[in-house]
């Protein structure tokens, strides 16, 4: 049985990776070039589509959620990390009480609480279940869910209000003051609701509050430049297997901010010009290790094709951003280095902002092209990373 049986969902949860990571079977047949243009269109249009609805469901979301929140509030926007929870809460928190908690201290100590409460922990069918939900909401990229809501307001003895587009203010202990307050857009991710003007909280003789030259001490992930800095605060990502980037390159460099690309078959000479090229398009480019040129039989002789040729062999991998992410390529543990010598592993990474607190927050990148038919020890490894 599932170790969050038990549990009432109030409030629907569902999963985000944090890592991105991109992989295509190697090896087929090659379609003649107007049936790649075609498929390629067609899964373009399809990933277009998806996307819009995506946008258009949480724009619906968004809006319902500010038809609720009272004329006094707004909704102020935290980092969706997989810790937006404990932000949005700390935040709420702080405006309430005084009380200042960063989010990883909050995860502990929520996590704690809940393995301490026997009214939390009794929600488990199972000692087994309980130890493998705590072990994995310690993890700081875990959601919160709504046994933390109960979690945290127990622990600061605060109301909670969590605001749903779908099932309107879900209230936790109503008994208790002052009220903590999230929007929940119904599908992944929480925000703070703050009240538009100043609150005078009664300090807690136990959580003074720091409060140089008299002016509240922002707390520390929240940076107040982070709100001006909107260099990467929407992003397009695209991941294509091209099996012929070159022939394709000049209409994809505008479909994305950042293209994760596999089976490029560039060589050693087709990377340098590839590389040219999209600098003087204002394009970063992250190569993985050159393709082999191809080898053909001539006159009974198997020979290699010219150095200065673009193309090579199947295989190849690279990732492309526009100059305004700070693409950086990232160095390669001894375990990955044998993917990087096949010509199928790169990796890069690019920080969320240009300053403030986004600017120590990375979003990596890995575009990886699958080994098949080759040694199994490299195959194991690809597996296995």
């Amino acid at each position: 049985m599932n170790h969050v049986s038990k549990m009432t969902q109030l409030i629907p949860q569902t999963t985000c990776s944090k890592v991105i990571s991109f992989a295509s079977p190697g090896g087929g047949k090659r379609l003649p070039e107007n049936l790649e243009d075609l498929e390629l269109q067609r899964v373009l249009a399809l990933s277009l589509k998806e996307h819009t609805q995506a946008s258009a469901n949480r724009k619906a979301a968004a809006a319902a959620l500010q038809r609720q929140i009272p004329d006094d509030s707004h909704i102020q926007s935290v980092i969706g990390d997989g810790a937006c929870l404990f932000r949005a809460f700390a935040r709420s928190l702080f405006e309430q009480t005084g009380i200042r908690k960063n989010p990883v201290d909050l995860r502990k100590e929520c996590v704690q609480n809940i393995e301490q409460t026997q009214v939390l922990i009794n929600r488990f069918d199972s000692h087994q279940d309980a130890t493998e939900y705590l072990n994995a909401m310690a993890m700081d990229t875990t959601y919160g869910d709504e046994l933390c809501v109960h979690s945290l307001a127990l622990l600061f003895s605060v109301h909670v209000q969590v605001y749903t587009p779908n099932y309107g203010v879900q209230e936790f202990y109503t008994e208790f003051s002052p009220t903590v307050r999230l929007a929940y857009n119904g599908y992944d991710h929480y925000d703070v609701i703050l009240s538009r003007q100043p609150i005078q909280y009664p300090h807690s003789p136990q959580h003074t509050p720091e409060i140089p030259n008299g002016k509240p001490k922002p707390l520390e992930e929240d940076n107040p430049t982070d709100s001006k800095d909107t260099s990467c605060k929407i992003l397009k990502i695209l991941s294509l297997n091209v099996n012929s980037w070159m022939l394709h390159r000049d209409s994809l460099i505008k479909q994305a901010d950042v293209l994760v690309v596999q089976e490029t078959r560039l060589t050693a000479a087709g990377t340098r010009s590839n590389t040219i090229f999209l600098q003087s398009n204002g394009i970063r480019a992250i190569h993985g290790e050159a393709c082999p040129p191809v080898t053909f039989r001539k006159g009974g002789q198997l020979r290699t094709a010219r150095a200065s040729t673009p193309t090579g062999r199947q295989g190849g991998v690279a990732i492309f951003a526009k100059d305004k992410c700070s693409l950086q390529p990232c160095s390669c543990t001894p375990e990955v280095l044998p993917l990087f010598k096949t010509a199928r592993w790169v990796h890069a990474a690019f920080p969320l902002a240009a300053k403030g607190a986004n600017s120590k927050r990375f979003l990596h990148i890995i575009s990886f092209y699958n080994l098949s038919g080759r040694d199994q020890g490299l195959i194991r490894t690809n597996r296995n990373i």
